[in-house]
């Protein structure tokens, strides 16, 4: 059934002339020796016998009506080997290319190179550049490297899910298809419609769980971390994004592993000039509430201050002017936290050693009366 050869493919020219001028009985078919001229297509001159272990761009080619696939490639060879096999096994993905296949036989169908690719990641562009151009019938999807434009039944859908439930895929295969699919979206733009419909669409609680769990443990690459960095410098989120982010966050109490790890990977790092004054500027004038006040001081109770960092804000407060407004707040807030509040035998002796301090002080420079 697939071995048939298409009429016009092959062709014989009879001498019928000489056929009629022969007796009966000594009928010898004389067979014209000049060979048929077969049609030139685009095509014709292309490799197609000897298919290299390169990477390039490749067609599949129906000989009998012209209809074309386009399709990229790692490795030529193998893709027609795979290609072959599922079509001769009747289950290959493309269900144009299958009819076809079906209907027309193995020895239609023709694999030529139709180009060379040197370097792996310009494949995607230069396959779209022969989807744009010769417009493929058995292409589904328009554009190369996605399933953009394909439209599967909820039958073909439950028959996919089922098949890579259980199947993990493997890192490399994870990457080489973020890898594709970023190329094939660089310099991409969305419509406004389509950034409005993914700005109202959410997840399910359930897809959400699955997305929480598959990040879970995730560790990125120093090189994943300074490309997110650099994509998100200068942007800044809308007040309803804020909101949503807010919101989870509220009232959630963190692991100590978790402000452990905050912790150390904050500790000696120093904030720039821009960075501290904004910082500065976000908290201007903000108010804590007083369960935040009471969870501040619990924590700092019985915290005693590295010598590094008391002389790290000794000097960032030296030369410093306080505003009176300032200072007469901090005394009042400084006299109600301590009202009837019971100093410890240390306190009280650093405060009294202090005053004889500053008392011996003051004596040293009063002149002699005498």
């Amino acid at each position: 059934m697939h071995d048939r050869m298409p009429e016009n493919l092959t062709q014989s020219a009879f001498n019928f002339d000489a056929l009629s001028d022969q007796p009966v009985d000594n009928v010898v078919l004389q067979v014209d020796s000049t060979p048929p001229q077969k049609e030139k297509y685009w095509w014709s001159e292309l490799e197609h016998h000897r298919i290299p272990k390169r990477s390039g761009i490749y067609a599949i080619i129906n000989q009998r009506n012209q209809h074309i696939y386009i399709g990229s490639a790692v490795n030529l060879f193998r893709r027609k080997k795979e290609h072959f096999k599922d079509l001769e096994a009747g289950k290959h993905n493309n269900p144009h290319l299958q009819n076809a296949y079906n209907r027309d036989g193995s020895k239609a169908f023709l694999f030529v190179v139709v180009e060379h690719v040197e370097h792996v990641e310009n494949l995607i562009s230069r396959e779209q550049h022969y989807i744009d151009n010769l417009s493929p019938k058995y292409n589904i999807a328009p554009i190369a490297g996605s399933t953009l434009g394909i439209m599967y039944s909820p039958e073909v859908k439950a028959k996919l899910s089922a098949a890579r439930r259980g199947n993990p895929q493997t890192l490399e295969y994870q990457a080489r298809a973020t890898e594709a699919a970023r190329i094939a979206n660089t310099g991409r733009k969305l419509s406004l419609e389509h950034i409005e419909k993914l700005r109202g669409r959410k997840h399910t609680s359930e897809s959400i769980e699955r997305m929480r769990v598959a990040q879970h443990g995730r560790e990125h690459s120093p090189e994943e971390n300074e490309r997110l960095r650099t994509l998100n410098i200068g942007r800044k989120h809308r007040p309803e994004a804020r909101e949503n982010m807010g919101v989870p966050k509220r009232g959630r109490k963190q692991s100590s592993e978790h402000i452990e790890k905050r912790a150390t990977a904050l500790r000696g790092k120093k904030l720039s000039p821009e960075h501290a004054a904004k910082s500065r500027v976000a908290f201007l004038g903000g108010k804590h509430t007083d369960e935040a006040k009471a969870k501040m001081s619990t924590a700092r109770k019985g915290k005693k201050q590295s010598p590094e960092h008391i002389a790290n804000r000794s000097a960032a407060l030296r030369g410093r002017k306080v505003v009176p407004e300032h200072q007469a707040k901090a005394t009042e807030a400084a006299r109600i936290a301590n009202t009837g509040k019971p100093r410890s035998p240390e306190t009280k002796a650093k405060i009294s050693a202090t005053k004889r301090a500053k008392h011996a002080a003051k004596q040293a420079e009063q002149p002699p009366l005498f």
